[in-house]
């Protein structure tokens, strides 16, 4: 059984508005790819995958969509973030198994917020994005970051901690995370579980510790530390008495949601409610504009390097050569049988500039997009214009037809220029499908 040193908790005022979606928060446009076109452009797309880069190519429709969620009505829409009552805490799980660490060997831990009232047999578990690492270079390199060590994680008892976390990741505990009434009506009073990602391939790694030199070795085991979080929570938390659980993910996080969410659920406790949540993680598999299926090169490594085998009906389904395609969720959802809600833009400028990062043309095709977001002259050529719009079409194509497949799966599509639109502090004004997000979400997780 794992054990955990906490630390001290501090209040976590208002952190206003996130960085847009993404762990890098310089401007869009700010990286650079290496010449030569056989390596894969690991760092480039290491901060593509969580940019704060995002845009609407598409006009919002006039009406909602049919609901397939109804909306439950749960307050008004905040103009400001108000106070957060409750405080977070941070534990570190030192005594684990060797292959249940984050890269660099350092121990994984999670940030926790106790529930109250209301809230207090109720529960949250989150994983956060960072996109992925699939080489030992890639992986190293992630060592010296937050993503890579725990070392570097801010301290809840630092005056300074939305500040930081928001600066190292682009995110403070926002939206679906806050802890203010006004922000989240629901979930406000819940437990919340934060689980820090520091795996590099989706909390779903199995390999354990490795050598990449003679000197040097990684650690790729993402779904030890989730289960070793999960055990260590329902013993020392009180997470055994629980009567709803919600396990929410953005990004590489909710691509970790529908790859195990039905493996988590068996981990909770038997008699509470279970309920899942991927958003801005169905990042389709997509050949970019010059014929490259350059995501799945990268699903094809990420599950070799790091073993991402088993513990999900995709995974077991699959033969060894296969199993890539669960990486992405329109195969993955289809065999989930814990209910399940897709959340995702179909203006989502991350997935779509990642998909072409591969292309001799990424770059004509980035100014493309901002010009569409508003954000310069328009200089769409008819190629580049006609690329957006099939993406969209696309993805909310592939999101219709899992839910259409798998009575779990529910949707919300929207159009807004936005990546992981639960942790804004405005995801009551987000319509898609069934009308707010907030309701919709809400709605979900009551039911």
């Amino acid at each position: 059984m794992a054990h955990a040193s906490s630390h001290g908790a501090a209040r976590t005022g208002s952190s206003g508005r996130m960085a847009r979606a993404g762990h890098d928060t310089r401007p869009c446009g700010a990286t650079h790819t290496r010449a030569g076109g056989r390596h894969l452009a690991v760092d480039v797309l290491q901060l593509l995958c969580v940019s704060a880069c995002a845009l609407a190519l598409l006009p919002a429709p006039a009406g909602s969509a049919p609901s397939q969620v109804p909306p439950v009505p749960v307050g008004p829409s905040p103009v400001a973030p108000a106070p957060q009552r409750a405080e977070f805490s941070f534990s570190l799980l030192k005594k684990v198994s060797p292959g249940a660490r984050c890269l660099d060997g350092s121990p994984p831990g999670y940030y926790y917020r106790r529930g109250y009232g209301t809230g207090k047999r109720n529960w949250l578990f989150f994983l956060p994005g960072g996109a992925w690492c699939y080489s030992p270079r890639s992986c190293r390199k992630r060592t010296h970051t937050l993503l890579g060590s725990s070392s570097l994680w801010p301290h809840p008892a630092d005056p300074a901690f939305q500040t930081k976390l928001k600066r190292l990741t682009g995110y403070g505990f926002t939206g679906v995370l806050h802890g203010s009434a006004a922000v989240n009506p629901l979930m406000h009073n819940w437990h919340v579980v934060v689980v820090a990602y520091c795996d590099g391939a989706a909390f779903s790694g199995t390999r354990g510790r490795f050598n990449t030199s003679r000197t040097a070795s990684l650690v790729a085991g993402g779904r030890s530390i989730l289960k070793n979080v999960v055990r260590h929570v329902r013993v020392s938390r009180g997470l055994r008495r629980a009567r709803r659980v919600v396990v929410a993910g953005c990004s590489a996080g909710a691509q970790a949601v529908a790859m195990q969410c039905d493996a988590l659920s068996h981990l909770l406790p038997p008699g509470a409610v279970k309920r899942c949540i991927m958003d801005g993680g169905f990042f389709p598999d997509w050949r970019d504009m010059s014929g490259v299926y350059f995501l799945r090169k990268v699903a094809q490594r990420l599950v070799a390097m790091h073993n991402i085998s088993g513990d999900s009906d995709c995974l077991r389904g699959e033969g060894p050569d296969s199993q890539w395609r669960c990486f992405f969720p329109e195969h993955g959802v289809r065999h989930v049988s814990t209910p399940l809600l897709v959340v995702n833009s179909v203006n989502d400028v991350d997935a779509l500039t990642l998909l072409n990062l591969h292309s001799p043309n990424r770059r004509r095709l980035h100014r493309c997009l901002l010009s569409l977001a508003g954000r310069g002259k328009p200089q769409c050529s008819k190629e580049d214009a006609g690329t957006a719009l099939a993406y969209t079409v696309r993805v909310a194509g592939l999101v219709k037809e899992a839910a259409r497949r798998n009575p779990s799966v529910k949707k919300f599509l929207y159009h807004d220029r936005l990546h992981c639109a639960t942790l804004e502090n405005r995801w009551s004004s987000v319509q898609g499908d069934g009308g707010a997000l907030r309701d919709v979400l809400n709605y979900f997780a009551l039911s």
